[in-house]
């Protein structure tokens, strides 16, 4: 590692200008690797358009062909192999939420969002608490008492 750090503050000095766009471009780079069966999104060119690309998927990992090369299953079951610079982790969005009230009188309800609001967060205004019944109350008393 001493040998890389050495070739690389010659390289500054020989050459600052090409390292400052070095260390620039550096910045934000991240290091993508991937799990065999994690799902990712795919960068394709888009057909309309060969100024366009756009991510398509979700795809499966099956097979890491380099740190940088992986295999992917695609929708349809074909297989491709594709860098790690056109691949993206593949996040899945919760649509809604189905939960039972914490209030017992009323019916269970569906939530389309859910969010935490801090205590010092002003952007919503005055919340009221909603009274915790059953167990959970028993252990945020046990809570507040200790």
């Amino acid at each position: 590692m001493g040998n890389v750090k050495t070739i690389i503050g010659k390289l500054a000095v020989e050459h600052p200008r090409d390292w400052h766009n070095v260390s620039h471009y550096n910045l934000r780079s991240r290091d993508k690797h991937f799990d065999l069966g994690e799902q990712v999104l795919i960068l394709i060119p888009d057909l309309t358009s060969h100024l366009f690309n756009k991510w398509t998927g979700p795809a499966r990992i099956v097979d890491v062909r380099s740190p940088y090369s992986y295999t992917v299953e695609l929708e349809d079951g074909s297989r491709r192999i594709f860098h790690a610079n056109k691949l993206r982790k593949f996040n899945v969005r919760v649509e809604s939420v189905i939960c039972d009230s914490l209030i017992e009188e009323l019916e269970p309800v569906t939530v389309n969002s859910c969010a935490v609001v801090y205590e010092n967060d002003e952007d919503f205004g005055q919340l009221s608490m909603i009274p915790l019944c059953g167990r959970s109350a028993n252990l945020a008393n046990l809570k507040r008492q200790n």
